[in-house]
């Protein structure tokens, strides 16, 4: 049934997957040339145990800090942090929602919270509905809100400005708050900083991730970005 499923999910993507800004939006499952497409039963099972062991064995710690870095982008976690993964994403992407509802809290509970890992997120909005969502959400981080926002977003596909602003308010942003910051210059000009990374960087399709030199389009098991990041950390000059 798995593999059958796993078939039926890559027939979908075949189908949706490919997003550029000069193509409708779609987004893409793991497209790295260190990935591993199809793993053997026995090695999956303990690679799901490895990823389990680390669900339960490390405490829950205190909320991390969100923050807008010198470029303007969003970092969760320290910003003297060991390494950094940075995530090109969208508002509107499936997968980049995935990353944030799964993988993501299990990177913050192994590395963020113990400072050996930050996250840089990066708008790239492929979509005037992205765009918009990409504005509100710099706007709660402005009121301190980023998370609580998120958390609203991702219980709704609606990515209307009067969405947006009621998905605010619950949050305890104002609409006239939300709607001024929305349509303003300061975050036209930090949604610009975000565009103008990804161009300089050369993405074209969400989620891209960077990790050092190492870099891939799409969803990785997660083990897989586990050991990659137990890579980065191994090259990283002990004090």
């Amino acid at each position: 049934m798995r593999s059958r499923q796993r078939v039926l999910g890559l027939i979908f993507c075949a189908l949706i997957c490919g997003c550029s800004q000069s193509e409708p939006p779609h987004f893409l499952p793991s497209q790295s040339s260190h990935s591993t497409v199809v793993i053997h039963s026995s090695v999956a099972s303990e690679k799901r145990d490895l990823v389990e062991e680390v669900e339960h064995s490390v405490p829950p710690a205190k909320v991390l800090p969100i923050t807008f870095t010198r470029s303007g982008t969003i970092l969760i976690g320290l910003s003297g942090a060991t390494v950094r993964l940075r995530e090109f994403f969208d508002e509107d992407c499936e997968y980049c929602r995935q990353f944030a509802l799964s993988t993501q809290p299990l990177l913050e509970q192994k590395y963020v919270h113990t400072g050996k890992l930050s996250i840089e997120l990066i708008f790239f909005p492929l979509a005037p509905s992205g765009e918009n969502a990409a504005k509100a959400s710099l706007c709660a981080l402005q009121q301190n809100a980023f998370a609580l926002f998120q958390e609203q977003l991702r219980g709704t596909s609606d990515r209307s400005e009067e969405s947006l602003v009621q998905s605010a308010k619950k949050i305890g942003i104002t609409p006239k708050k939300m709607r001024e910051c929305m349509k303003s210059d300061q975050t036209a000009a930090q949604l610009k900083q975000h565009l103008s990374l990804a161009e300089k960087e050369r993405i074209s399709r969400v989620p891209t991730f960077i990790l050092g030199k190492d870099r891939w389009v799409g969803l990785l098991p997660e083990y897989e970005l586990l050991e990659k990041i137990d890579a980065a950390l191994r090259l990283q000059p002990r004090e």
